[in-house]
């Protein structure tokens, strides 16, 4: 079992060679599957698309996450200016 790092329930932060991914675990017909995604918020849709349960364990590091992923976001943001 892998300790979170997400503050949520199953999903850990997953750094492969300096790939870095978060992972969400679930059992299907008693098989080990794992959804990916380099964003967590677009992992919980896919989550919770799924019908899988997404369990906030930790408001405060799940929130800390997905303010560093929207900071993140808003540097990569161009917005074009129509006047």
């Amino acid at each position: 079992m892998f300790m979170t790092t997400s503050g949520v329930l199953h999903v850990y932060r997953h750094n492969d060679r300096g790939i870095i991914d978060w992972r969400y675990n679930y059992n299907l017909n008693g098989k080990m599957k794992t959804l990916c995604s380099k964003s967590l918020l677009k992992l919980e849709q896919r989550v919770k698309s799924m019908r899988l349960s997404w369990i906030i364990k930790d408001d405060d590091i799940y929130e800390e996450n997905i303010s560093r992923e929207l900071e993140e976001m808003e540097d990569y943001c161009i917005l074009d200016d129509v006047y």
